[in-house]
């Protein structure tokens, strides 16, 4: 998968407040490249229904104060499965926790929300972390976006992957032993 053009957070910024993009355009354009190439990648396990209503009220923010809310305002981001965001499953990549739906976010997303992120989706991994074991019984194996034949390596490996596709800019990973650092070398 190539990634057509790899945004910076300054990039994105400069596009919506030169009002070339909204953040809705934002939102679309990752989203869409993430419907094309993640079939094959499996990086993603599920995406955020209330995504563009988060971008339209960032947009709306902007609008009415002409000014950002943080310093991640409209940033894409993708969630490791493990990270509870409010009214989106967080299944620590394993079927029986598949309808486990928390009603409130966990600390670091309401910091990253205070700053103005924007949640495409829950990402690809391990089954409860465990970097032995490196399908995920919901996602099944991630696939190295630079080859189909080689792994994405332990539990962080959607977070990694999607990152290496251009599928966010930031993507928000989780480690017990390795499960970050391994799968960034690896992708």
């Amino acid at each position: 998968v190539n990634s057509s053009f790899i945004f910076k957070t300054s990039e994105i910024h400069k596009l919506l407040t030169s009002k070339k993009w909204s953040c809705k355009d934002v939102v679309r354009y990752f989203i869409d490249r993430a419907v094309k190439y993640d079939p094959k990648i499996r990086s993603m396990i599920s995406y955020n229904p209330k995504v563009f209503q988060r971008a339209q009220e960032l947009d709306e923010y902007y609008a009415k104060n002409n000014k950002l809310i943080g310093k991640l305002h409209c940033i894409p981001m993708i969630i490791k499965d493990n990270i509870d965001i409010a009214g989106i499953p967080t299944t620590g990549g394993v079927t029986v926790l598949r309808n486990s739906v928390p009603n409130t976010n966990a600390l670091v997303i309401e910091r990253l929300n205070a700053e103005g992120a924007i949640y495409l989706g829950k990402t690809n991994m391990a089954p409860l972390a465990f970097g032995v074991v490196f399908e995920s019984e919901n996602g099944g194996l991630c696939q190295n976006p630079f080859n189909f034949n080689r792994t994405c390596s332990s539990s962080s490996s959607g977070s990694a992957a999607g990152i290496s596709a251009s599928f966010s800019v930031i993507s928000l990973g989780t480690d017990t032993a390795g499960s970050v650092i391994m799968p960034a070398s690896y992708n």
